[in-house]
């Protein structure tokens, strides 16, 4: 159900095309799929990491083809097309795309969103959601709605508080936070609320603290 719900969602935003061809497919043809696309997706990393943002997004352009060819139900495909999905939303926006950053920003949320829906407590989707909610807020802030970003990025402080209390000592988690509390105390200077936003960014600073005296100590 989850499946077809997407290619529905898929076709209607324009980036499905060809959904008529997914099929009953053999495990081997998902697994050689799958592995195609993970392949793609790091190396897609690789070249946006290293400055080749026209590489990374043929290389992640060429993971959603690959996606929709293959079956909506197999989770290690969802997976790796919310990877590209997601990636391509972040590269659009370093590239002031909004229209673009939008677009796969929705179709990324739109695959977290069923994905939480079938496991509402796995604990790495409710992560992913956190990702989302951050390209909601970038792509509101970029588009001066300070409401809606305001709105994405409090819904992410709250995930990402609600993951951290879950593994206090998570030094991913704790980075991640600070990043989010940093991006509202933006927005909410932007709303001239700015005793709070001094709050998120002290918050923000303390959490940068923990983690370089963290760094430290694993190097002494």
């Amino acid at each position: 159900v989850a499946g077809l719900i997407l290619a529905a969602v898929l076709v209607g935003a324009g980036l499905w095309v060809g959904a008529e061809r997914v099929r009953t497919q053999t495990i081997s043809e998902i697994y050689r799929g799958g592995l195609r696309m993970g392949g793609l997706v790091r190396l897609g990393s690789v070249h946006a990491d290293e400055g080749r943002v026209d590489q990374a997004i043929a290389m992640l352009q060429s993971v959603v083809e690959i996606g929709k060819t293959l079956s909506q139900h197999d989770r290690v495909v969802v997976r790796y097309l919310y990877d590209a999905y997601y990636q391509l939303a972040n590269l659009y926006l370093s590239m002031g795309d909004l229209e673009k950053a939008d677009r796969y920003t929705q179709t990324a949320t739109i695959l977290v969103n069923e994905m939480l829906a079938e496991r509402p407590n796995d604990p790495e989707w409710i992560r992913q959601k956190g990702f989302a909610c951050y390209s909601q807020a970038r792509v509101a802030l970029g588009r001066e709605d300070w409401s809606a970003a305001l709105s994405a990025a409090e819904q992410g402080v709250a995930i990402r508080s609600e993951l951290l209390a879950r593994e206090p000592e998570n030094l991913s988690l704790k980075s991640e936070l600070a990043t989010i509390l940093a991006f509202r105390g933006k927005c909410l200077r932007k709303r001239k609320r700015f005793d709070e936003a001094h709050a998120d960014i002290s918050a923000a600073y303390k959490l940068y603290e923990q983690i370089a005296y963290s760094d430290s100590q694993s190097i002494g």
